[in-house]
């Protein structure tokens, strides 16, 4: 396989590695800045799969196609789903209960109750903040542990 066609499959599968793990990171400003860079290495990558495209029409072989196909599904899934393909969701399991309240200046805050008595609270007041912590019900009240899951 040539270095161009590594080079495209190397972009590829580190820009799907990125993506797929910002989510579970907080970053702050950095994510902005790191959203830029992934757009710009998306633009990258799709023109240079349209160039592997062009050079395996010409002189077709059969690893270079192979790396095309990985390097297209790859961001075809990124397309499909910007945050990534692993989320709570996936990890945690469906929710029992969800609330949302929005404050002043648009801070915002929720709260997503699991089915395994976890629960996840997302705020964003000038910052994103994430904390993941287990929870009881007794009757009508619901009971938060004071010790956080550390993720």
């Amino acid at each position: 396989m040539s270095k161009f066609f590594k080079l495209i499959l190397g972009f590829s599968v580190g820009l799907f590695l990125v993506i797929q793990v910002q989510y579970f990171l907080n970053l702050g400003i950095i994510s902005f800045i790191l959203y830029i860079i992934e757009i710009f290495f998306f633009i990258i990558i799709l023109v240079m799969i349209l160039i592997g495209i062009y050079k395996w029409i010409n002189n077709p072989i059969r690893s270079h196609k192979i790396a095309l196909w990985i390097s297209s599904i790859l961001l075809g899934l990124t397309v499909y789903k910007p945050l990534g393909i692993i989320d709570d969701k996936m990890i945690y399991g469906d929710n029992v209960l969800f609330a949302y309240e929005e404050g002043v200046a648009s801070c915002s805050s929720s709260f997503s109750f699991k089915t395994n008595g976890i629960y996840i609270q997302k705020s964003f007041c000038f910052g994103n903040r994430r904390e993941i912590g287990n929870y009881t019900i007794n009757n009508d009240s619901i009971f938060f542990d004071t010790n956080k899951i550390n993720q």
